[in-house]
């Protein structure tokens, strides 16, 4: 079952790097302010949606911190309904509240959250149950959680990553996109593959520094 999501206090920036960590990654070592904030804020906004963040069509999708209300609303799906709803941003850290149908639920009596999973199980008598089980009893069935999600900071495996990612996109800008060989008597010559923006790669040591902030389950 979808959900829809409102970021309602959005990250102040979904940088992942800093401009002195950007000069780093790129050998830029002074000016081009502007094109290293551009390249950051790509590689940024590119590093969320390998992760598969979802956003709220209003704010860029980030890793960091925010605060969110996703709401399902199962309509014919009532009755079918799985015992475990999947957040759509995590790690969830603090202030989450959960009402089913205009009722606010208890933590650990009536919903347990996994937090790493992003993940909230129904439950009654700690056992687990499904979230429609008395839906079709309610003409305004829905269920609203309102969570923080996300990194406070960036931490050091994706800071290597954006980095790393940072220089290798960096490198595609600086190439001329008509240049498929060049040789020059005397000297040598150079050659490599084009590639268009759409079909740039990802290193698999990008994917697998990425790996574990990435978001699996569906809300």
């Amino acid at each position: 079952m979808m959900s829809t999501i409102s970021v309602t206090s959005p990250a102040s920036s979904i940088g992942l790097l800093t401009i002195p960590q950007a000069r780093i990654a790129t050998g830029v070592e002074t000016g081009r302010d502007t094109e290293l904030t551009m390249l950051v804020e790509e590689i940024s906004a590119e590093i969320a949606s390998l992760c598969n963040v979802r956003g709220d069509g209003t704010n860029p999708p980030t890793l960091l911190r925010e605060t969110v209300t996703e709401t399902w609303r199962p309509g014919t799906e009532c009755m079918s309904l799985p015992t475990r709803l999947y957040l759509s941003r995590r790690p969830v850290k603090t202030g989450l509240t959960v009402t089913e149908g205009g009722a606010t639920l208890t933590e650990n009596t009536d919903y347990r959250l996994e937090p790493v999973l992003g993940a909230i199980d129904r439950i009654v008598a700690s056992q687990p149950i499904p979230w429609s089980w008395w839906a079709g009893f309610a003409t305004d069935y829905t269920i609203v959680a309102v969570y923080e999600a996300g990194l406070v900071s960036v931490e050091p495996e994706l800071r290597a990553a954006a980095m790393e990612l940072a220089r290798l996109r960096w490198t595609d800008k600086s190439r001329d996109p008509g240049l498929r060989a060049e040789r020059v008597d005397g000297v040598g010559s150079v050659e490599y593959w084009v590639r268009a923006a759409a079909e740039q790669s990802v290193p698999a040591s990008v994917l697998d520094r990425l790996a574990r902030y990435r978001t699996w389950g569906v809300g």
